[in-house]
């Protein structure tokens, strides 16, 4: 039983990297440029993501726990401060244009691009529901220590970033489960077409990065490969026991066990083309951890299994 969930897992990130490959080629064969690149960005952020939100809590509202929600929201609150007390602990002593690349990559997972379409094949709408909760703190957190991470001069952060799309739609569905409203058949239906095509859409845009980036590699690096075992690695095992502690809910479990062990967001590069910090180094890093959860990820989950097939 365990070996067959894992090999589940395997298959769905397999299928994933196969759509980020149809990405790249899309980008290779100049059907998606740059332009379409960021268009494809805005589209994920501001129409696709939001409708994965409302469709995964409008399917899974009578199985949502407030509890299951609460300890999914200190999972996520946790995975972020055990990041950046890693990042701080294992990076400090680095040229300052790295070290904030290094850290700022060891604090923020990918639960969005990487984290939803992984739960939703694996687990299914209640466990995107919760995934969603990891969305709504990732933004929340990005806006007021991302910035002051990688902004040498921080401005006080606005009001207007923290209430972007992922965090907006979160609250409004908060208030449609609070209050149990159901979104009739005519607004349900277009808004779960738009989240069926979430995935795919999420992981073409992972291959077209992937290869507007591929000539910035570089495997000689050993801050990367040692940011490699911290997000990919150490942070989602000492998440374990914390997850474990704070939830015996099986569902919840795999999927803040999940979720937490995503790799580095490809807002990493972002915010050092953004703020000049090392881009190349931010390219390395999303694409070497993202590379290397083919294997992380499957033995994490397969840990998790075992765990809670215990007497």
């Amino acid at each position: 039983m365990i070996l067959q969930g894992s090999l589940v897992i395997i298959q769905q990130i397999l299928i994933l990297f196969l759509l980020a490959a149809v990405g790249y080629l899309c980008a290779h064969l100049a059907i998606i440029d740059d332009q379409g690149a960021r268009q494809l960005t805005d589209l994920l952020l501001i129409v696709i993501t939001p409708a994965i939100i409302i469709n995964a809590f409008q399917v899974s509202a009578d199985e949502l726990q407030p509890l299951n929600m609460l300890a999914v929201a200190a999972v996520a609150v946790l995975t972020h401060l055990i990041g950046a007390l890693l990042g701080w602990l294992f990076f400090r002593k680095e040229a300052p244009e790295r070290r904030a690349v290094l850290i700022f990559a060891t604090v923020f997972f990918n639960p969005g691009f990487f984290g939803l379409p992984l739960l939703g094949a694996v687990l299914g709408n209640l466990a995107v529901a919760y995934g969603s909760i990891f969305v709504a703190i990732f933004n929340i957190v990005l806006w007021t220590y991302g910035v002051t991470l990688m902004d040498d001069q921080p401005q006080q952060t606005r009001l207007k970033k923290l209430l972007n799309p992922g965090v907006v739609t979160f609250l409004a569905v908060l208030l449609l489960y609070a209050f149990k409203i159901q979104l009739p058949a005519i607004v349900q239906k277009p808004i779960s077409a738009l989240a069926a095509i979430h995935s795919p859409l999420a992981m073409l845009l992972v291959g077209v990065q992937f290869y507007g980036f591929r000539r910035q590699l570089s495997l000689k690096d050993g801050g990367v490969w040692k940011l490699v075992a911290l997000r990919d690695v150490i942070t989602p095992l000492l998440m374990l026991p914390l997850i474990f502690l704070l939830t015996d809910d099986p569902l919840v479990l795999r999927a803040c066990a999940l979720t937490a062990a995503t790799p580095t967001a490809v807002n990493t590069v972002l915010f050092a083309t953004r703020y000049r910090r090392d881009v190349r180094l931010s390219v390395q890093a999303v694409i070497l951890t993202t590379i290397a959860v083919i294997v992380s990820i499957p033995l994490i989950m397969l840990l998790v299994e075992a765990l809670l097939s215990r007497p």
